[in-house]
């Protein structure tokens, strides 16, 4: 056999095995082909109900958008959010930093863009901030970090959040900023019990 001979031969082989190989890669329309459910080809972003230390396995917070709510410019709306030093968690019966739970790892990218870790705190009937929500959210999205209020710092440890009673701006909590008595978020309430 000679070297021509030899070349043409090894391209059919290799082409062959190219067609092989592809062919697996796709289904012609008359194939039938297995469809993974959206929900498994997506990370579950976990988010935790402070109030009652529950994690749940979801993306509702992330992913749970309108087309006409994603904005063309998905920059940096606000500051990731942190556990600071004024922030308490309920637990046993009494409110206090050390019952916060770890917060989710929101170190993850998906079709609305990077995430973002969010808390938001609500106001008990004394008007002390609690944790309430600790959740991974778009990083374009703003994070209501006071319910009823207003943080006072984005960046410090020390920051605080400041009762001032508007309503919250966002359509999965539930939340009287007069009352202050009980919280829901995404189906999970929580009555406060001081």
């Amino acid at each position: 056999m000679n070297i021509l001979a030899f070349c043409i031969a090894l391209s059919v082989l290799v082409c062959c095995e190219l067609s092989v190989i592809a062919g697996g890669l796709r289904a012609s329309k008359n194939d039938e082909i297995d469809v993974i459910p959206q929900e498994q080809m997506r990370r579950n972003l976990k988010w935790v109900f402070a109030p009652t230390q529950k994690v749940i396995d979801n993306n509702k917070s992330y992913d749970w958008y309108d087309d006409g709510e994603v904005p063309d410019d998905k920059g940096m709306n606000d500051a990731p959010d942190f556990l600071r030093a004024s922030d308490v968690c309920y637990k046993n019966g009494s409110y206090s930093r050390s019952n916060c739970p770890a917060t989710p790892n929101c170190s993850w990218s998906g079709e609305f863009g990077p995430a973002k870790l969010c808390i938001n705190r609500a106001p008990t009937p004394s008007k002390t901030f609690y944790v309430a929500v600790m959740k991974c959210i778009p990083i374009w999205e703003n994070c209501d970090k006071c319910m009823c209020g207003v943080i006072s710092s984005d960046k410090g440890a020390g920051a605080k959040c400041i009762f001032n009673g508007d309503t919250p701006n966002d359509d999965s909590v539930s939340l009287s900023c007069s009352k202050r008595n009980k919280f829901s978020f995404q189906g999970y309430s929580w009555t406060v019990p001081f």
